[in-house]
């Protein structure tokens, strides 16, 4: 994207991350408790402007990284304390020593990755003994689901998305994790960022990803809850939470876990 488009891009999305809510405010008071103990070293991968860093304690080491130089220049210039730093590097291929960090966040990252099975590799890998994660991003365990990245393809390639999906379905009944990723996005393909997701890659599957961390080893914390109400959409999206990998459905992907 062109620095015009890419600042549009870091506008609309840190618009639409609202810092509360109370996956967020879990997050907060997390950082805050662990802050009182001593030196804490949390690391934000795809960074953009690092919106979270106001939120932190003084005695709060942060390291953001991001593929993106114009969201990076913005963000020194926000943030350009000592304790604060940003780093042009891919969430595949993190540039840190082994157990490098107290906290590892991701916010609505995993999403827009071609290798998300690698990137919770490097996640786990940088995280110390003890030390946690903490993911947002969209759920699409619907194999239905199709998000704005594939909308400008016909109905011939939505159609064989979602018969492919509904086979990813049922691997991931029985333990299989396909982590399916699209070959072209609508940004990709258009050059254009106009709704979100519309630079998705990776169709982001809440069990899949949560299973995929508890195989290795991880404990699952923090997990948003369902949305209860009255309504028949709601009453149907519980119903579906009954059914197998389905127990993450109606809401977004928000977790924590913790690196054993």
């Amino acid at each position: 994207m062109k620095n015009s488009d890419e600042q549009f891009y870091y506008e609309i999305t840190e618009k639409e991350h609202i810092w509360k809510g109370e996956g967020i405010q879990y997050l907060i008071n997390f950082i805050r408790g662990k802050a009182l103990k001593g030196h804490f070293r949390v690391l934000e991968i795809g960074c953009g402007i690092a919106g979270v860093v106001p939120y932190l304690p003084a005695n709060v080491e942060y390291v953001g990284t991001d593929v993106s130089d114009f969201a990076l220049a913005r963000a020194r210039n926000m943030y350009p304390e000592a304790s604060v730093n940003f780093i042009n590097a891919s969430a595949d291929a993190l540039p840190f020593k082994d157990s490098s960090f107290d906290l590892v966040l991701a916010f609505n990252v995993i999403e827009h990755c071609r290798q998300p099975k690698v990137v919770l590799n490097e996640v786990l890998r940088v995280i110390r003994s003890g030390g946690s994660g903490f993911f947002t991003g969209p759920n699409l365990d619907f194999p239905f689901s199709l998000p704005n990245g594939v909308r400008h393809r016909g109905w011939l390639y939505k159609t064989g998305l979602v018969i492919v999906r509904i086979f990813d379905y049922i691997l991931r009944i029985f333990g299989y994790f396909k982590f399916r990723t699209i070959p072209i996005n609508f940004t990709e393909a258009t050059g254009r960022f106009e709704k979100p997701d519309d630079d998705l890659r990776y169709l982001c599957s809440s069990y899949e990803i949560i299973e995929y961390l508890k195989r290795k080893g991880a404990k699952i914390g923090y997990i948003n809850p369902f949305i209860e109400g009255r309504g028949l959409m709601v009453k149907f999206k519980k119903i579906i939470t009954n059914i197998p990998a389905m127990r993450y459905y109606g809401r977004p992907l928000t977790f924590m876990f913790q690196k054993m």
